[in-house]
């Protein structure tokens, strides 16, 4: 088995779920195998060769060979052979598979990741749907006039973990296309033109991207059931991070008129063709929730979050239609449970509580109970019934449900159950002043 040291950050992502392991289904070729390919190099003196197999002549020849090397080497003939010991079948059978099923080992070959890339950059995404054209590539295309080799080799046939990872290694490559950044650069500048009183604001990645190594090796232990998760990306420090943000006039009034009360912030994934976080700040109008402003960003980190949320801030102080002794204020905030994000709204707006979004726990819960790892399948319903009643209305409540959930059954033998409640959900109860709460909410909110 391999495990990956996941930092608290990390497990208190977007949504929280465990992390996969990367299991090892057999050991390398190499590692603990006793085979070995022995090569000797020897070379002939024929014109030394002696008659009789004495000590004697041996002697003679030898101090022959070495003056005559010495004095006219280029006239010395010689001949070379190289003679190669090749292990047999059996030495390997002990350590690890032969054959033809030594081929789920091999890597991605070179045209096949070429043509997953292409297909990448015409929209395909889904792994069933790369699979079937991968095989249709080397069936009829690659190998069209030779033998088409074995469905076990993985270089040719990839598994869908391995599509998965290159598919996402190529929307990479293609998220920092400089071509699409100039034509949204110039699009930037023609929506100013027309919309001269809407926002925007773009600044372009630079070339300096992460390698594919870099980002493998975080790939292996991160959660791919949700299609709303992105993987988490390495980033140096001489690169520029993309980011781009734009509220229009309409947009910036709506803010204006309702901002104050609750602003919503939600962070959506894999809707683009280049898989960037994209960022929504909605509020609560007369009519229903409205965007008042989006950004995209290169990567979800704190200092990202806070570089979108302060521009539109300082877009609404610096505007010349400002109504007076007006500032943005937000008394609540709502959120996904993202660590990040939390913590870049407490920062940028020190007065403001932040809810979490009853949504996105409770779609966090009802993953994590229906895993099957986690030994909950067979009453995940009373699990989830328990659970669901920690949202208590007060703190006393709120303490009767948690005595009754460490005093269950299900509590007491299930030790991942009682590690991932109480180090992901239990930290996060918050208490605060009825007189501080929005209508229709609880005095406690988990």
């Amino acid at each position: 088995m391999y495990y990956e040291k996941v930092s608290l950050a990390d497990s208190q992502g977007d949504h929280p779920v465990p992390k996969k392991r990367k299991k090892l289904l057999q050991a390398s070729k190499k590692k603990g195998c006793q085979a070995k390919i022995i090569m000797k190099d020897v070379v002939f003196f024929h014109d030394y060769q002696v008659q009789k197999n004495t000590e004697k002549l041996k002697r003679k020849a030898s101090e022959h060979l070495r003056d005559d090397i010495s004095d006219v080497p280029d006239k010395v003939k010689k001949q070379k052979r190289i003679y190669i010991l090749l292990p047999k079948s059996e030495d390997h059978e002990s350590t690890h598979l032969t054959g033809q099923l030594a081929g789920f080992m091999n890597p991605l070959s070179k045209e096949v990741r070429d043509k997953l890339g292409e297909l990448v950059g015409h929209g395909v995404t889904s792994v069933s749907e790369m699979r079937r054209h991968l095989h249709v590539y080397v069936d009829a295309l690659f190998f069209k006039d030779i033998k088409r080799p074995a469905l076990s080799d993985a270089a040719y046939y990839p598994t869908d973990e391995t599509i998965r990872t290159h598919i996402y290694l190529a929307q990479l490559r293609l998220r920092y296309s400089r071509i699409d950044q100039e034509n949204l650069l110039q699009k930037v500048a023609e929506w100013q033109d027309n919309y001269p009183k809407d926002n925007f604001i773009f600044m372009p990645a630079s070339d300096s991207a992460p390698t594919d190594r870099d980002i493998l090796r975080n790939i292996d232990c991160v959660e791919q059931d949700d299609d709303d998760e992105v993987y988490p990306q390495t980033q140096t420090a001489e690169t520029t991070e993309f980011f781009f943000c734009h509220q229009s006039e309409f947009q910036r009034h709506l803010l204006y008129r309702y901002g104050n009360s609750l602003c919503l912030l939600d962070a959506t994934y894999r809707t683009t063709k280049y898989a960037l976080p994209l960022f929504f700040l909605a509020v609560k109008t007369n009519v229903g929730y409205s965007v008042v402003a989006e950004f995209i960003v290169q990567h979800e980190t704190k200092r990202s979050i806070m570089q979108g949320l302060q521009t539109i801030k300082t877009w609404l102080h610096n505007a010349p239609d400002r109504p007076a002794e007006w500032y943005w204020e937000p008394k609540f905030f709502m959120t996904d449970f993202c660590e990040r994000e939390i913590v870049a709204i407490e920062e940028i707006f020190p007065e403001s509580f932040v809810f979490i979004c009853d949504f996105h726990r409770e779609q966090s819960w009802i993953r994590w109970v229906n895993k099957t790892d986690n030994g909950l399948t067979d009453c995940k319903d009373r699990v989830l019934g328990m659970l669901r009643s920690s949202h208590a209305s007060s703190e006393k409540e709120y303490t009767e449900v948690i005595m009754n959930l460490e005093s269950s059954d299900i509590w007491a033998r299930n030790n991942r159950l009682r590690n991932w409640f109480t180090k992901t959900w239990m930290t996060e109860k918050k208490v605060f002043s009825s007189t501080d709460i929005p209508i229709n909410s609880g005095d406690l909110i988990s």
